[in-house]
């Protein structure tokens, strides 16, 4: 809830004159400075799905964190553009090559419980580690 003095402004919006210039001030709309207010103080939290602000106190001192999340609506420029590319085929590459190697494993993991021998007398120890650790 907003707190307001005795002219009906926000406590924000006076704060926020008190810094301006007085002609400047006065040249803006009460709309205007709702407006700004709704603005500067992120009333519009609307926009996102996921709001979690929170504040630990831990000794003396306070902390606080803020999760958010939503949609970006942001439009991004050329650069911006390229980089997201480069940063989706890098991760895709990289979990390509994760569930690639997941899958060698569970095939070798397979084939050395089921004693299937491929090479005789070469092993890399990974069947035995697994068998002592599960």
């Amino acid at each position: 809830m907003k707190q307001s003095n005795e002219n009906g402004k926000g406590m924000f919006i006076e704060n926020l004159t008190k810094k301006m210039d007085k002609d400047i001030a006065n040249s803006f709309s009460d709309q205007q400075l709702r407006a700004l207010e709704d603005i500067l103080t992120c009333n519009s939290n609307r926009l996102h799905s996921i709001d979690f602000r929170h504040t630990l106190r831990i000794w003396n001192r306070s902390y606080y964190y803020v999760v958010l999340a939503g949609a970006d609506h942001r439009s991004l420029t050329r650069n911006q553009k390229h980089a997201l590319r480069r940063m989706e085929i890098m991760f895709l590459v990289i979990l390509s090559t994760s569930i690639t190697l997941c899958g060698l494993l569970l095939a070798y993991l397979i084939k050395s419980a089921l004693g299937i021998d491929l090479l005789p007398n070469q092993s890399i120890g990974l069947w035995e580690w697994f068998k002592r650790k599960f």
